[in-house]
């Protein structure tokens, strides 16, 4: 049997769906839980039977194109990869995401098999602090080529991941402001959920599995959600008009901004026994 607990990482590409020589692998995090997911497409073709043949026999199955997707679930340590490769800056946002090859090595009865994802770009994350907890990111990437699993290293000379087990905690979080102010209620869950629609470019002759030679974001929506006890009723006025402001967040030592933030609804659960508790989610 194949244990789940096995290695993943990753490396940076300079040409999407190739994986440099000899790479250096990167550590994403704590990875809890790694699904990767190959879809081959098919296309049922019935015909006008042949002499002899059975008129239910008159069909066959045909592989038309294959799909790629890997899913994470993991502990950030910070958020270096969050920020480049799913906002696409370090410094903010941009209209271009890089492309990585994601390394995963399998021990099948005590031999190591080796495979590698390529041209894979981040469709959707999701990343969640919450009170007295360890922070998570749950992400989801599109990928390009998959050529099965050896036993041969795809390092070559090169380095496998060098682990790192400090995570991003909910006390990381220095600062939180709306409109240049801090937020005057009291914060017990802050969440950034990015999803991208991605244009997979194909090539009748490219070499990928899939045809894909690139994976090009057309649209991109940030969410950010807050759980709060009201301490007041300040932000209502700012709901009610949609009033569009910066949330800046401070999170050990990365300033993360998202522009023109705006909540739509609020509702408030009034109880005997309890404070006011809301959950914002912007749009």
């Amino acid at each position: 049997m194949i244990r789940g607990n096995q290695p993943v990482e990753y490396v940076d590409e300079t040409s999407f769906g190739i994986t440099p020589s000899n790479p250096a692998m990167q550590w994403f995090g704590l990875v809890e839980r790694f699904t990767p997911t190959l879809r081959t497409l098919s296309q049922d073709v019935r015909y006008l039977r042949a002499d002899g043949e059975e008129a239910l026999e008159s069909l066959t199955v045909e592989k038309t194109g294959q799909e790629l997707e890997l899913s994470m679930v993991m502990k950030p340590n910070d958020l270096t990869w969050w920020a480049t490769h799913v906002l696409g800056s370090a410094g903010g946002t941009d209209d271009s995401l890089p492309s990585m090859s994601v390394g995963h090595v399998v021990d099948v009865g005590g031999t190591n098999h080796y495979g590698l994802y390529r041209g894979c770009v981040v469709r959707s994350a999701d990343l969640t602090f919450r009170e007295d907890d360890v922070a998570s990111l749950d992400f989801t990437l599109v990928g390009a080529d998959f050529s099965g699993y050896s036993d041969t290293d795809y390092i070559g000379t090169g380095s496998h991941a060098s682990p790192s087990t400090s995570v991003l905690k909910w006390d990381d979080i220095a600062s939180l402001t709306l409109g240049g102010e801090a937020i005057s209620d009291y914060v017990r869950e802050f969440s950034i959920r990015v999803d991208y629609e991605l244009k997979a470019v194909k090539d009748v002759d490219a070499a990928t599995s899939t045809k894909i030679v690139g994976l090009v974001p057309t649209k991109r929506d940030i969410v950010v959600g807050l759980t709060m006890d009201f301490a007041d009723l300040s932000m209502l006025s700012d709901i009610v008009a949609l009033t569009k402001q910066s949330l800046v967040a401070t999170i050990a030592g990365t300033t993360v901004t998202v522009a023109d933030v705006a909540f739509p609804e609020w509702s408030g659960d009034y109880s005997a026994d309890d404070l006011v508790e809301t959950t914002l989610e912007s749009v």
